[in-house]
């Protein structure tokens, strides 16, 4: 069936008081916040499909090679994430299997993601992602408000009624005042193909991802 990109998309705030936990337990076990929140993912794709091989994919940007150095322009490349979910692990134990296979992920970012896609030799459509639904972004550099002379300018989140993948997870840690004192929250935000899902749905998705 060919897949539509019509969209839309939905956002929430997990709390300090919420995150902060989540961190430490991660960051206890020598993981990133990006990996926690990949693990989380893929066990609430799991738990809605009973699925155990779930590839997911992720952007990634950087100039690794110093030939690139004086280059200008945008480099981005696109991770295929395949994880192995056991229902039977820990969240421990599944946290490190994530830790594992990002790190692989990460060792062969430079590999482009058109040559991975050519070499498996798998039917295309056209319509959609060769390989995956399902996108993770992990959005750490913070944009703050620029100012130029009179003029301030901020980020703003624009719904454009269309959707590339049938789900995309955004997480944005985002500043928080808790009792005085400044603490770290997350800002989740789905985008999400609207022939597939409608809202009442997406609300309950953020209901499970708390819950996880």
């Amino acid at each position: 069936q060919k897949q539509s990109h019509n969209g839309s998309h939905i956002s929430c705030q997990i709390p300090a008081t919420q995150y902060e936990p989540f961190k430490t337990f991660v960051k206890e076990r020598g993981c990133t916040p990006y990996m926690g929140l990949l693990m989380v993912v893929n066990i609430l794709i799991h738990r809605y499909t009973g699925a155990t091989d779930i590839i997911i994919g992720t952007p990634i940007a950087g100039r690794r090679h110093k030939d690139l150095d004086g280059q200008i322009g945008f480099y981005v490349n696109t991770l295929a994430m395949r994880s192995e979910v056991d229902g039977s692990r820990s969240v421990e134990e599944q946290l490190l299997n994530t830790k594992a296979i990002t790190l692989a992920g990460y060792d062969h970012q430079d590999y482009p993601f058109d040559d991975l896609v050519d070499s498996l030799d798998i039917h295309r459509d056209l319509s959609r992602s060769p390989i995956f639904d399902v996108m993770v972004v992990m959005q750490n550099n913070e944009v703050s408000t620029l100012k130029l002379g009179s003029l301030k300018i901020q980020p703003e989140t624009i719904d454009t009624k269309s959707a590339k993948f049938d789900w995309t997870f955004s997480f944005e840690e985002t500043p928080e005042k808790v009792d005085e004192t400044e603490r770290t929250s997350l800002m989740v935000h789905i985008e999400y193909n609207s022939d597939i899902y409608n809202r009442d749905r997406m609300e309950r998705v953020f209901t499970h991802v708390n819950e996880l």
